[in-house]
């Protein structure tokens, strides 16, 4: 970036991030075959020896595993200032940023990569830039015989990248100077072998290893897809609460990701994404059914609230009530027991009550052995004994119509006739006709 402008034509590079995967890691963010098989750069952004601090000078582009098992990378540098430091050899490098996560004994829970960087020279070996703008300006050979008994080959020769001054010329000795390389390693019958079945063997776990991941990425697309409803009606309820005619553009583009995160690539990124928005719409539905509970748990309450002081009045108009017939039934008590007391005295009483008992006092009240009304008896000191109560106008009547044939009778028939004094002698009719008039 000159005086705050972007270049107007990038530079476009292509190198090597990682060489091929070794049998044992020299660092815990080297990859493994598996890793590099699945390892997706794309969009990454491109620093200069890792200083993130600053802003990205480029980004990668895409990135492929090579045929010798390697990771490629095709890169943008849009920073003219570093994209000379490119040209000229300065920075040719390669470095891959690897975000490693480890438990507390040191081992790798997981390796993410963060950015690319351009540098003096990458700390695996063989990360360089090797073309630039489509020109070849890095190259490595290596050569070894087959065998004691294959004919000799010419001496082989390497041509250096060609090699760049700050200001851009090139330099005359790239293409006239080459470096030749005498054959004399020899691989033996055995020792061919052993390579072969060591990359049988790779090849075998590179395959077991794409298998597992294509049943894992399987599993995860499975799971956004069912995240996909959910995350579709959030991003809408948010965009109809949210959406401005200037940001609708995003509402409506976030909408489409919702429907098509499960095919995309690079799905970790989409996982993650997809994982959030979903825990935030589940929270946003559990939120609102609770409060809806507690909307109809407030009406019931308030409800049962209502009832609760209906009944109050209710039970305080009862004990009012109560207290009413309790005073009222006190003095019906009271006259009764002072009636009673009087019955008692004129000796015209023949049961005595209890009226603190309520069969002295309810005619449907089951009686007790306790409940049982008293009897009241009066006892004379005379020769007489007891003397018996009897009714006064029944006794009247027994006595006037006695028939009796003495002289001591009260009351006998008259030969007058007279009207007031009976019937004639010999007549049934008794007293009472005589009584008639009257």
């Amino acid at each position: 970036m000159v005086n705050g402008h972007k270049m107007a034509t990038p530079l476009t590079f292509r190198g090597i991030a990682h060489p091929p995967a070794k049998s044992t890691r020299d660092h815990p963010s080297d990859l493994s075959v598996g890793e590099l098989a699945v390892t997706n750069t794309n969009g990454l952004p491109l620093h200069v020896e890792h200083d993130t601090t600053k802003p990205p000078i480029g980004h990668v582009l895409a990135s492929y595993e090579g045929t010798r098992g390697e990771l490629r990378v095709i890169g943008q540098v849009t920073d003219p200032t570093i994209a000379a430091q490119v040209k000229s050899g300065e920075l040719r490098g390669l470095s891959l940023g690897t975000d490693c996560v480890q438990d507390m004994s040191g081992n790798v829970l997981s390796r993410h990569q963060k950015e690319l960087s351009l540098c003096d020279e990458g700390r695996r070996s063989g990360t360089w830039v090797t073309h630039i703008n489509d020109r070849m300006v890095h190259s490595v050979a290596a050569f070894s015989a087959k065998g004691a008994r294959r004919p000799a080959k010419p001496p082989l020769t390497i041509t250096p990248f060609p090699h760049f001054h700050t200001d851009g010329r090139r330099d005359s000795r790239t293409m006239s100077d080459t470096v030749p390389i005498e054959s004399t390693d020899s691989v033996t019958k055995q020792s061919y072998d052993e390579e072969k079945a060591r990359a049988t063997k790779a090849s075998e776990e590179n395959a077991s290893l794409k298998a597992r991941l294509e049943a894992f990425e399987n599993r995860d697309r499975s799971k956004l897809q069912s995240y996909q409803p959910v995350m579709e009606n959030y991003i809408k309820e948010l965009a109809t609460e949210f959406a401005t005619p200037e940001n609708k553009v995003h509402f409506d583009s976030f909408s489409e990701w919702t429907r098509s995160c499960h095919e995309r690539p690079n799905l970790d990124t989409q996982m993650q994404l997809g994982t959030v928005i979903h825990a935030c719409a589940s929270k946003l539905k559990r939120t609102r059914e609770d409060a809806s509970v507690q909307s109809a748990t407030a009406d019931q309450l308030a409800s049962m609230a209502k009832e609760n002081e209906g009944l109050r009045e209710k039970l305080t108009v009862k004990d009012a009530r109560i207290g009413e017939l309790s005073t009222s039934l006190k003095e019906i008590q009271e006259n009764s027991e002072a009636l009673q007391m009087q019955l008692q005295k004129a000796d015209a009483l023949s049961e005595k009550f209890d009226f603190s008992k309520a069969t002295s006092r309810e005619a449907d009240a089951a009686k007790t052995d306790d409940e049982k009304p008293l009897v009241s008896k009066t006892e004379n000191a005379s020769k007489m004994g007891f003397v018996q109560t009897v009714d006064p106008s029944m006794a009247l009547f027994a006595f006037v119509n006695g028939n009796f044939g003495g002289a001591s009778a009260r009351f006998m028939p008259s030969s007058s006739n007279h009207s007031l004094l009976g019937a004639p002698a010999g007549s049934d009719i008794g007293i009472g006709s005589a009584l008639r008039p009257m």
